[in-house]
């Protein structure tokens, strides 16, 4: 008490009636009032929480760890304490939890804890056993795992990949929940979902059926295929794990996309591009007011994420699908959407595949365009 007198003159009277004013009350108030905070900056920090605190303010901390948790700081240390927050058994819990909320404000805990000898019998971790999910080190044997399952996937058949995918992710999901994650080192883990996004949405064969159906199919769920690749590959970063997943996406999702697109050639082959030519589209139809956007390269996937976020902005939006021009190049594309598509056509040879302006066959570059418009 006498200890944290300074601090006790300055607390409201009626804030101190029915409450212990025992030996944890007075080091918590000298402490600053929360010793789960501390705990974590002092295993963050070392020294220098110490160096910045005075030495009643240490001493406080100190009997709050003693009396709180039966731990000793000055006499156990930092690694010690690293080791029982990986444990985080009976009153370390509520110490791992606060950690998990905001790990990033305690940058260096996690490589503390990689200095601590893990239990002796890590031999036997397995995905799913949360007595280990404390240890970054078990959290790397889980993504080096997954690694290897993904690797292996380049001998095997697609439908048999389609299925292992979808086992690794039952099996790994719950790497995603821990703090690892949340720190970035679970990629692989993270990438999975997608991957097995990937593995459901390409067992249904869309390389079957009439033009109409290849074209709903692709349009209510095939692309999400396509946007899973894209999830996927932007999960991670260094070469091993990109080799991983490229090994896993040419798995299932190559020959998918290839049966599907050959599929389309031979029915076009056969009848004729639905998209029609250019002498068989019409402008665009507008009014006043009306804001016409290109975005160039806007794929299918993309353009349902574009739709999505701007859905959870508040927006109403109607959508309407057409099948590109050919080639699906900017210099196609473009006049295509555009208001003057009946003032141009398209010209056989052009190594550009760039339409031409139809009065007088010049190259219809932008300023042709513009000025078209």
């Amino acid at each position: 008490m006498q200890l944290a007198l300074h601090k006790l003159l300055d607390e409201e009277v009626e804030l101190l009636r029915g409450k212990r004013l025992d030996n944890d009350y007075f080091n918590t108030l000298l402490t600053g009032g929360d010793p789960v905070r501390d705990l974590l900056l002092w295993l963050d920090q070392g020294d220098s929480f110490k160096a910045a605190r005075s030495e009643n303010e240490w001493k406080a901390f100190v009997e709050v760890c003693k009396s709180q948790l039966g731990f000793h700081p000055e006499k156990e240390g930092v690694l010690s304490g690293a080791t029982k927050l990986a444990e985080h058994e009976g009153p370390w819990l509520p110490i791992w939890k606060r950690f998990c909320e905001a790990p990033g404000r305690y940058g260096t805990i996690p490589d503390q804890i990689r200095k601590c000898k893990p239990p002796s019998h890590t031999i036997y971790w397995v995905s799913g056993d949360e007595a280990f999910d404390g240890w970054p080190q078990w959290n790397e044997d889980q993504e080096k795992s997954l690694r290897r399952d993904l690797v292996a996937l380049a001998n095997q058949p697609a439908h048999k990949a389609r299925g292992a995918l979808i086992k690794l992710e039952q099996k790994h999901n719950q790497l995603r929940d821990l703090v690892w994650s949340e720190l970035g080192e679970a990629p692989l883990a993270c990438a999975l979902q997608h991957l097995a996004a990937v593995a459901e949405v390409t067992s249904t064969n869309l390389a079957a059926g009439t033009l109409d159906d290849l074209f709903s199919g692709y349009a209510s769920s095939g692309w999400r295929a396509d946007d899973a690749v894209v999830r996927a590959l932007a999960c991670v970063t260094n070469k091993e794990n990109l080799e991983a997943i490229r090994t896993a996406i040419h798995s299932v999702y190559l020959p998918w996309v290839e049966e599907s697109s050959r599929y389309l050639q031979e029915l076009i082959d056969k009848e004729s591009y639905p998209g029609g030519t250019y002498l068989s589209s019409k402008p665009m139809e507008t009014s006043a007011g009306q804001c016409i956007l290109f975005v160039d390269g806007l794929r299918f996937d993309a353009a349902k994420r574009l739709a999505e976020l701007l859905e959870k902005k508040g927006l109403q939006l109607s959508e309407e699908i057409k099948w590109a021009a050919l080639p699906t190049v900017t210099a196609t594309g473009k006049p295509a959407v555009s208001p003057v598509i009946d003032k141009v056509r398209g010209v056989e040879g052009n190594a550009d595949f760039e339409p031409a302006i139809a009065e007088t066959e010049q190259p219809l570059k932008n300023y042709h365009t513009k000025k078209l418009i």
